[in-house]
């Protein structure tokens, strides 16, 4: 995922994501020695002082998530150093894995430096100073790039109280979309014809990251000789509480005759900014035409699009969540969470929930790695779906989810509709009878009229 994000970034930037710029003799292979010889320490002198250089211009060794773990781990353990901390608890496996890490986002930044001041190079044709162009194009690097050194202190503060723990990514997320657009302005309107093409490429780039998933899924589901009807049917299908509006790609296996669906919400780093446009664009589209309905729809975008935007910052953390979670649950009557999942069986006692309350808590703690890896064995042992008799996990499809982070979904008309029905059968039976009570007012009555009929 970590690739996929820096593939969308240069993408974004107008950047072609495997092309480094060849600068003084500087292309692909050069990156990535120098990167090699950093992670491994090799000691070759001239490319340490490349990567010092890199250091020094801030657009290397800056990755947001990386950054928001070491804080973490740092706030936690009450270490004076981080990294002497990690080293004690650490070993060549864990310790290679995160300079894996950070080198492939340290990758896609040099890249875009070294087209940036490439371009700079052209576009100034000698009138500016080396150390001028570095600093411009690592600025636009730093600007335009998720950057940790240029979180808010603000921001990073917010890992202290229960809400989300990695609000950082976010946020960057919400300043580089916006310098991207306003820089590639900038750029057309320099009056200098370099400048001017690279700010359109900006722009180009900008706009196949923002509609490139959703034309990739119209393409996948026409290669499947669906017609529009059908594949809005698919996505109503493929739905899922969390994610409603993203686009689904769609995948068939010709040896097996099966349709895989995979949600792109997770795959997506430009999520946060394109989410509430969504959402916008589907309210507007159900709303009714009058004018109470249009101005209800705008109104309901609006709320539906600042939730999604404010999400990431004011949503609990991992651990907060799954506790007031539990607490609800133990305390409804149905067993059910504020969000209507079903955490505790309808009729248990308080005691029984109360006592088994600890497994729901310890369970939202397993990273999901671990998840991925149990849900692998189950299908090397081809473990059964209770209810339709079928393997319950593909072998193929639970190593593409392990290794990609995409995981593929069979599609099932057939069942998913028979779901849909069953569940709407059973909400429609558990609605609450409103039954005229001449001691209540007409209005409490009107009342829980309209709430039984929102239901």
């Amino acid at each position: 995922r970590n690739l996929l994000g820096g593939v969308q970034f240069s993408i974004a930037n107008g950047l072609n994501p495997f092309r480094v710029s060849k600068i003084g003799g500087e292309n692909a292979w050069k990156t990535l020695k120098t990167l090699g010889n950093e992670a491994r320490k090799s000691g070759d002198e001239s490319l340490q002082k490349l990567y010092d250089e890199y250091l020094e211009l801030g657009i290397v060794n800056t990755s947001v998530r990386v950054g928001d773990f070491r804080a973490l781990i740092n706030q936690g353990a009450d270490a004076s150093n981080v990294d002497d901390f990690m080293k004690k608890l650490s070993n060549p496996l864990s310790r290679g894995s995160e300079r894996f890490y950070l080198a492939s986002d340290d990758f896609f930044k040099i890249n875009a430096y070294n087209h940036e001041y490439a371009t700079l190079e052209r576009a100034y044709n000698g009138t500016v100073s080396v150390q001028s162009m570095k600093r411009e194009a690592a600025d636009k690097v730093k600007n335009t790039l998720p950057n940790y050194d240029r979180v808010p202190p603000g921001i990073k503060a917010l890992r202290k109280w229960p809400f989300g723990s990695f609000v950082s990514f976010p946020a960057e997320i919400i300043r580089t979309t916006n310098n991207i657009f306003f820089l590639g302005a900038k750029e057309i309107a320099s009056g200098n014809g370099t400048l001017a093409l690279r700010g359109a490429q900006r722009w180009a780039g900008l706009g196949a990251t923002g509609f490139g998933l959703n034309v990739a899924s119209d393409l996948m589901a026409e290669k499947l000789g669906w017609e529009e009807d059908q594949k809005k049917a698919a996505e109503v299908l493929t739905e899922t509480p969390w994610s409603k509006v993203n686009p689904r790609l769609w995948f068939h296996d010709e040896e097996t005759g099966k349709t895989y669906s995979a949600d792109t919400k997770y795959l997506d780093a430009y999520n946060t900014m394109k989410e509430p446009l969504l959402t916008a664009m589907a309210k507007y589209s159900e709303g009714r035409l009058d004018e109470e309905g249009v101005v209800k729809a705008g109104w309901d975008a609006t709320v539906g699009a600042a939730k999604n935007l404010l999400t990431p910052f004011v949503s609990s953390a991992i651990f907060t969540k799954t506790a007031t979670d539990v607490w609800a649950a133990a305390n409804d009557p149905e067993g059910k969470t504020p969000d209507g999942k079903s955490m505790f069986p309808r009729g248990s006692s308080l005691m029984e929930r109360v006592a088994n309350s600890g497994y729901h808590i310890l369970d939202s703690l397993t990273p999901g790695t671990l998840d991925s890896v149990d849900r692998l064995i189950g299908a090397y042992d081809e473990e059964v779906n209770p209810y339709s008799g079928d393997t319950r996990y593909d072998v193929g499809t639970e190593w593409q989810a392990l290794t990609t982070g995409m995981r593929l979904t069979e599609f099932n008309p057939e069942e998913q509709l028979d779901f849909a029905i069953s569940t709407f059968r059973k909400e429609n039976s558990t609605l609450e009878d409103v039954f005229a009570n001449y001691e209540d007012s007409m209005g409490d009555l009107v009342g829980r009229y309209k709430v039984r009929q929102k239901e």
